[in-house]
């Protein structure tokens, strides 16, 4: 299997493909009808379906990352990505760790905000950002959790990248990283993001 990308076309063995996709939230669907919805977006002619992996949904509780269903079958992202396999769909993943998508804190989980509330952006006066999950995104301790969720996640969608012969084409981190930021017209003066800026 080959996958490139040229002269603004996408490249599928060797053949010029229009990518045709649909946005389904497994996690916001009950695990028996996933693969009901992914058959009627195959149905209505869509060849790609996309999600979010939201890291506040997986892990609830420090440490106790559940991709399997353990503690929810709606958390069984392993099966969800066989259910698009067999569907016969490619699959684009939008493993965070800032997914926005209509979450609590953008999807960053709740305990590693109360945990660790330095890692939160800043106003000008030093004072938090009126969103509570809007971090500094190059502060070391929030790093250093994503580093955990990232071998996690990643260590089972490896499993299902189009070149081991699974349906994931397409990887896109964070998503509208800075759309907070934008709309209350408020940058994050923490510390860290202000010395990187200086140093820039």
């Amino acid at each position: 299997m080959m996958l490139s990308y040229h002269n603004e076309n996408f490249i599928i063995n060797q053949k010029e493909t229009f990518i045709w996709g649909g946005e389904f939230h497994y996690f916001r669907v009950r695990k028996c009808e996933w693969k009901d919805r992914l058959q009627k977006i195959k149905d209505m002619g869509f060849n790609l379906v996309s999600t979010y992996i939201p890291w506040i949904w997986h892990e609830k509780e420090e440490g106790q990352i559940d991709l399997e269903g353990k503690t929810s079958a709606e958390r069984d992202l392993k099966a969800f990505l066989e259910a698009v396999k067999d569907i016969g769909l490619w699959l684009l993943v939008r493993p965070g760790p800032y997914v926005m998508a209509e979450t609590v804190n953008s999807g960053i989980p709740e305990w590693l905000i109360e945990k660790h509330p330095e890692i939160r952006a800043q106003k000008e006066d030093g004072s938090y950002h009126q969103s509570s999950g809007l971090v500094s995104y190059m502060h070391k301790t929030y790093l250093r959790y994503v580093d955990h969720w990232y071998k996690a996640v990643f260590g089972l969608l490896s499993q299902y990248e189009y070149n081991q012969g699974g349906p994931i084409i397409m990887i896109q981190y964070d998503n509208e990283v800075g759309m907070f930021h934008w709309v209350t017209g408020q940058g994050d003066y923490s510390p860290v993001t202000l010395s990187y800026f200086k140093a820039y």
